[in-house]
This record gives C-alpha cells, structure tokens and sequence, in this order.
C-alpha cells in the first residue's frame, strides 16, 4: 500500500482549523517535525501513530492514506466533468459541479480554485451569460472569501498564484484598486517564473521544444498587448494602425494555413474593432473588405481538428484544442451574427455584399 500520511495528516489538521505549532503540542514533538510529516520528509514514530489517529477519530489504515486512492479518484471525477462544462461555456453547470465537490471536500484546493473561478466567470458581460450583472453581486463576496481561503492555506504554488490573480482582478473591478494592486505586487516576476527560466535545465530537443513554446506564448502576449492598447480611447487611425499590426506578427510567425485558434480571434477582431472603426471614418468599402476577411478566418476555425499541432517552424510542435474554456455556448458563427447587430453596421444593411456576408455566417 502506498504511504500518504503526509497528505492526510496535513488535511486532517486543517480540518481542525490546527496550526502546525498547535499539533505539535497535542502530539508532544517540534513545530519542525511536523513541518517534515507534512512535506513527506519524515514520518512520525510508529509508536506515536495511535495516539494521532485517535485523536482525528480515524483509523490507522485511514490515517495511512489507506483510502486516499479513493479520494483523489472522486476528486478527479469532479475536476474532469468541470473541464468538460466549461469548454462548453455552461458556467450554471461549473458552479453547480464544484459546489458539489467541494461539499464532499471542503478543504481541498483544487476544488475550491475551481469553484472561485466559475463563480468570478459567471460575472463576465463577455460572453451570452444573461445575468451576469446579478452574479457579480451574488458571488463578490464568496469570491473573495474563497480566494483569501487558498491564499492562506494552500501550499501549491500554481493554485495560489491563479487565486492571487484573480482575488486582485476582482477586487479592481470591484473598485478597490489599492487592494487588487497589493495582491499583483506580490507575485512573482516574470524574470523568477517556470516557464522564463526552465531553459537552462534542458537540453536538446526538449530545449527547442521549449523555446517554440515561449516564442508562441511571447507572441500570443504582445498581440493581445497590442488589441488591449486598441481598445482603449484613441484616435481610429491609430486604433487601425494597431489592429494591421497584430496580423502582421502573426503572419511573420504563423504560415498561412497554421493560424490555428488565431483564426477565432482574427474573426472576431475583424467584427467587433476593424470594421466599425473604418465606418466611422467613412472606409464603408475596406470595412466590407474586413467583414469579408472574418469570414476567411471563420472558414479556417470551423475546419479545424480538435485537436492539432503548430507546423510552422518557430512554433513547431505547438498543440492547440479547437475548445477552449469560454463564458458562451454559441459557437464563432453565431457570436459574428450578433455582434453584425451593432447600431455601427446599421449604414450596411442594404449592401449586397453585407448582406453576403450574413448570409455565408447562417450557413
């Protein structure tokens, strides 16, 4: 059988809301000692093991992780079917899905990241969430009790990081910029992080690998710099001049036919940012030209596989999922159709070509 005291006695402990120094007095040894049990750099003596599990009201068996198997089975039960709701869009289904789990659970991380997260998600006017505005009230204070729960008590870094973030996000949208600016200052810096410095402990091809994926992750980053920029109040002709540009890195890094999930992006950039900023400025003839440009891109995200890889050499071997987690469940066809609503195409209502373009979308 393998062992898991660790995991189960650090849960344990929490359970009974004990610090370490707390359980080290009940069970007569050092705070450090117990920090090793928890860690998996050291066990307890055999001697002390019934007096622990008789104090937490389990067996020996149990206390062993006997039936830890079990439970991080179940666990992953409730992880995988919130994965699948999720990159489905049906956020009243994540929350649902982890509330249920963290019943069952009430104190494991994994969990309750993913309850915070449906439940911050359930606020976005991005996606076609109908009551998003009733669930920012509902869940503004769950979110925060839940994310400052992780960040005091989990010790996986990933899951603290991504409640962090989150905790600092909601709180700016919540107004209080001071406290979601507190939060950011104490993350990592990109210069400390996984992913900047891994390189130096590979080699090879697992080197390379490495590196098309930052190059991907590098680009992804400024081009969604760049959108974020344009979205702001400035000028049109500036607004334009930033949204060519965003084409333009990906078409220096990305092949023609290797735009992969870009495409779903350049769909809707072309939609919702080019063409209404060329109709203010009377270019009714490149705006056409900018709808009908989404198409192409809607043409090559519908022909996507599930799932595939970059072929293009700098993010050779790169895997992309056609699915990815979204706050909507209609699919790019039926996001371009309501957003060819706005007031802004009103003027091309009557064009052919227009009227072309919707047409090809119901298709």
């Amino acid at each position: 059988m393998q062992i898991y005291f660790n995991e189960v006695f650090r849960r344990l402990r929490r359970d009974r809301d004990l610090t370490q120094e707390q359980a080290a007095d009940i069970f007569g040894v050092s705070p450090q000692a117990v920090s090793r049990w928890e860690t998996g750099a050291a066990c307890p003596d055999i001697a002390l093991l019934p007096n622990i599990a008789e104090y937490f009201g389990v067996t020996i068996e149990e206390l062993l992780g006997a039936d830890e198997e079990r439970r991080r089975a179940k666990v992953q039960s409730y992880l995988d079917e919130f994965q699948r709701f999720v990159m489905n869009g049906d956020v009243n289904e994540c929350i649902r899905i982890a509330r249920e789990g963290v019943k069952e659970f009430p104190n494991n991380y994994a969990l309750l990241d993913k309850l915070m997260y449906a439940l911050f998600i359930s606020g976005d006017d991005s996606g076609n969430i109908e009551n998003w505005q009733e669930n920012n009230e509902k869940y503004k204070d769950e979110i925060i009790e839940i994310g400052e729960k992780i960040i005091r008590g989990c010790t996986d870094d990933v899951i603290r990081y991504y409640a962090k973030s989150r905790l600092g996000f909601h709180y700016c949208e919540l107004g209080e910029k001071e406290k979601g600016r507190a939060i950011f200052e104490s993350l990592p810096s990109e210069d400390s992080s996984r992913e900047v410095n891994m390189y130096w402990a590979l080699e090879g091809e697992e080197r390379m690998q490495h590196m098309r994926q930052r190059t991907y992750d590098y680009c992804s980053w400024l081009i969604q710099g760049i959108w974020r920029y344009a979205k702001h109040d400035i000028p049109d002709d500036e607004r334009l001049v930033c949204l060519d540009l965003c084409e333009k890195i990906a078409a220096e890094i990305f092949e023609s036919d290797d735009y992969g999930m870009w495409n779903w992006r350049f769909a809707l950039y072309n939609v919702d940012d080019k063409a209404p900023a060329l109709l203010r400025q009377g270019e009714a003839e490149k705006a056409l030209v900018a709808l009908e440009t989404a198409i192409k891109y809607t043409y090559n995200y519908t022909a996507l596989p599930e799932v595939s890889v970059h072929h293009s050499p700098l993010v050779r071997g790169v895997k992309y999922t056609k699915r990815q987690e979204s706050v909507d469940t209609r699919t790019l066809q039926e996001i371009l159709l309501d957003h060819m609503n706005y007031p802004c195409y009103k003027e091309l209502s009557s064009d052919p070509r227009y009227i072309a373009v919707k047409e090809k979308l119901n298709k």
